[in-house]
């Protein structure tokens, strides 16, 4: 009995499972299209004529009609999404850099000390004209100069002088005063601070790969650097490639960009070599330490 219900079961869920499939794509199963043939074809044999177009049909063409409809609404919200994140990306790369506001110049701040002159001046009221003389009346006489006074000592200066006290050194006390209290310095920089450019610093502490192997040290450590560069070229390339992609860049710009990335990997792959045949030769350095008095190659493996 278990059985037999577990192939039931497995017949009902294949029939559901096509029947879904095929009204998800808009068509019809080829069960029903099997049965409604055979239905037509004994209608036909038993002088009938065919069912006309019924409620039922009706409702299953309805059916797959409200599935094509909910396929063609997704495919164009699809679209729209696609379209939207495309603006987004054309407007996030092209648009400018916006440039900063011009600094509006402020009006120099008048001196109140070198203005105190011209204005004193200008305020002094002006000497009265002499009034018009008439026919026949003498001139007065002009008005006396006074006598210039006796000069009695040294001018004196309109600027007070300053006492000793306030020349000297602050920290030095007055005379009948008792030591001047230490005063907290000022919180300001000692010293103006101006930031390098970064790229310069990058520029000056780039190093180039030297290709001077006078010695197997030298020559392995270029072989190491070698193979660090062409990986750091690899992973530069491959970086390039994703984001041209995701540009939707296509063409012979990342044909050409694979192919540079595989010749990176090939050269990477021989300076790994080099870097193995260079360590094989640790043991020949090593035994020329140990036997500092050896005979050159030819001595040695000459028979």
């Amino acid at each position: 009995m278990d059985l037999f219900t577990l192939v039931v079961l497995m017949w009902v869920a294949r029939l559901t499972a096509t029947d879904i499939a095929y009204a998800v794509r808009g068509k019809t199963p080829p069960r029903i299209k099997l049965r409604i043939a055979r239905m037509q074809a004994e209608a036909v044999a038993a002088g009938q004529r065919p069912r006309r177009y019924g409620a039922r049909d009706y409702f299953v063409d309805l059916w797959h009609d409200a599935w094509e409809d909910a396929r063609a609404a997704r495919e164009e919200r699809r679209a729209k999404k696609q379209a939207a994140k495309r603006a987004e990306l054309a407007t996030v790369t092209v648009e400018p850099a916006t440039s900063a506001e011009p600094v509006e110049a402020k009006p120099p701040t008048p001196d109140p000390q070198r203005a105190e002159g011209p204005a004193s001046q200008a305020a002094s009221p002006a000497a009265p004209a002499p009034a018009p003389q008439r026919a026949g009346e003498a001139k007065p006489p002009a008005d006396p100069e006074p006598p210039a006074e006796p000069a009695t000592g040294p001018a004196e200066s309109k600027t007070p002088a300053l006492p000793p006290a306030a020349v000297a050194d602050p920290q030095t006390p007055a005379t009948g005063q008792g030591p001047a209290p230490e005063t907290a310095p000022a919180d300001e920089p000692l010293a103006t601070v101006t930031p390098i450019n970064s790229r310069m610093v990058q520029e000056d502490t780039v190093s180039a790969i030297n290709g001077e192997t006078h010695t197997l040290a030298a020559a392995k450590q270029y072989a190491a650097e070698m193979t660090k560069a062409a990986g750091a070229a690899v992973a530069s390339i491959e970086q390039s490639i994703a984001h041209l992609q995701a540009r939707e860049v296509t063409g012979p710009v990342l044909d050409r960009l694979a192919e540079a990335s595989e010749l990176a990997a090939a050269l990477q792959a021989k300076f790994v070599e080099v870097s193995a045949l260079l360590a094989g030769q640790d043991v020949v350095a090593e035994a020329y330490a140990a036997a500092p008095h050896a005979g050159n190659k030819q001595f040695l493996t000459q028979e």
